[in-house]
């Protein structure tokens, strides 16, 4: 699997009600420390944030707490939530804080368990930012040509823009149903200039087609574009202190092409845009 699609694949964790599909499962080392292994994406917008716990030696977690913090200027913590705890027999858990993340702020989550090394990970939620110019061209949309323009986002590493039709979804729980394969591209900068292949979009015209720009930090897309895997596999970049893994963040913000309305489209024809900032939750 490429690191794109790996990286698309993980964006949905702690974040279900986006409908980006089930976290990918990260290569867990094999260690005898005792250390936890954490992975945890902040999500903005959402009302809840999820960290997943793993152990690394092959030993049940009896117990598990977590706490999520905002970090202050001065580097003082001030709690913002705290997971239920867990007790059992256990290797692996979700830890979910009933919380929201703010865009611009710093949090840290602390993950503690007994006989085993104390883990915190910090990291900082980009910056909000709006979707301002979007041209889907073709039928389906961005199959002849797709721009896309949106303001910076201050602390985003990279962009990630997903193009799939858009999902049904639960209110309880807050589930999406995705359909088709997305498309995702990368980039850099605050706009993006490309075509979709016509595979990814399904032909049902009733179903109107999204438009995601995800602003990612530096931490969450390091994690999934360095490290190697195999027999001589060399770990990720990781943010995890006294443990593993990544503690990262994204804000996704949303546009939505309707074709419900249009007719045939010919080649090079611009696609009806709604005009509507739809976000994450």
């Amino acid at each position: 699997m490429s690191f794109l699609s790996r990286l698309t694949a993980s964006l949905a964790a702690g974040a279900c009600l986006l409908g980006c599909g089930d976290p990918a499962a990260p290569d867990i080392p094999d260690l005898t420390d005792g250390s936890l292994h954490l992975f945890g994406v902040l999500v903005a917008d959402s009302s809840y944030q999820v960290v997943y716990v793993d152990q690394t030696d092959g030993l049940p977690i009896t117990r598990l707490d977590a706490v999520l913090s905002e970090v202050g200027p001065d580097g003082g913590l001030t709690t913002v939530a705290t997971a239920a705890p867990v007790e059992g027999q256990g290797t692996s858990y979700a830890m979910v804080f009933e919380a929201r993340v703010e865009p611009g702020r710093r949090y840290r989550v602390t993950v503690t368990a007994p006989g085993r090394p104390t883990a915190t990970a910090s990291t900082t939620v980009p910056s909000d930012f709006e979707i301002t110019a979007l041209d889907a061209r073709g039928d389906p949309p961005g199959s002849t040509g797709l721009t896309a323009v949106w303001s910076p986002s201050a602390g985003a590493f990279r962009y990630i823009v997903n193009v799939r039709a858009s999902p049904d979804c639960l209110t309880n729980p807050p589930i999406c149903e995705g359909f088709g394969s997305p498309w995702a591209g990368v980039t850099g900068e605050a706009r993006i200039d490309t075509i979709v292949p016509a595979a990814a979009i399904p032909a049902d015209r009733t179903r109107a087609v999204e438009v995601a720009v995800i602003a990612v930090n530096r931490e969450l897309f390091e994690y999934f574009t360095t490290g190697v895997g195999g027999p001589f596999t060399v770990q990720p970049k990781q943010n995890v202190h006294g443990g593993h893994g990544v503690l990262g963040a994204w804000v996704r913000r949303i546009r939505t092409v309707d074709r419900s309305t249009q007719g045939p489209a010919g080649l090079g024809s611009a696609m009806a845009v709604d005009q509507r900032l739809l976000r994450s939750n």
